[in-house]
């Protein structure tokens, strides 16, 4: 049974670098006014479901609300992982990063969400052999799909929400010196995510 020698999980965003540490508060009645508002979340569910190639990457994302009527969502994520028995050594190494274009309702202490999340994800997993030529595997996935949530603020700087959405994915895979591998060209379904968020 093979054994993983260390397990990273790396959240970062870019995004943060520049959000201005004086960014407005949101309004205590609504958690959202007509200045531009920054946060930072996290989706719970993500973290835990097995994200070993690729899939389901625990992932960080910065809400930015624009306007009461219009909110921006960067997501990016990465993962990376190896492991080793007596006769392979394996290594994963998975990075994703996307963006949700969305239209706002806000209602008392709720915010109403609906739009569009687009992502790329590339995953890589390299098996190294002691007798055999080493085998390496590539995915590609662009995934794009609408989605409608919602995020309730119990006090002033934090929101918890739900999203439900429906993702078309087109898959592009690689292989080398495999001789069973297909790949596979696209993967639809639904996609449900539960938030956690903190705004400037």
């Amino acid at each position: 049974m093979r054994k993983y020698s260390f397990t990273v999980v790396l959240l970062l965003s870019f995004f943060v670098t520049i959000v201005p540490l004086s960014a407005q508060e949101v309004t205590e009645s609504s958690g959202t006014d007509n200045s531009v508002q920054f946060g930072i979340g996290v989706a719970l569910n993500s973290f835990l479901k097995n994200f070993s190639y690729g899939d389901n990457l625990p992932t960080i994302y910065i809400p930015m609300n624009i306007s009461d009527k219009f909110k921006i969502e960067p997501e990016l994520s990465y993962y990376s992982s190896s492991g080793k028995n007596e006769n392979v050594e394996q290594e994963n190494t998975s990075m994703a990063i996307g963006v949700g274009l969305f239209g706002t309702t806000n209602y008392e202490k709720s915010l109403f969400y609906y739009g569009f999340r687009f992502s790329y994800l590339n995953s890589k997993t390299k098996y190294s052999f002691q007798n055999e030529t080493d085998r390496e595997r590539t995915s590609n996935r662009f995934m794009l799909g609408p989605a409608v949530g919602g995020e309730y603020f119990f006090i002033k700087h934090f929101s918890v929400g739900g999203e439900i959405g429906f993702q078309f994915t087109v898959k592009k895979d690689e292989e080398t010196n495999f001789e069973d591998y297909l790949p596979g060209n696209s993967v639809n379904g639904t996609d449900v995510r539960i938030f956690l968020r903190f705004y400037y």
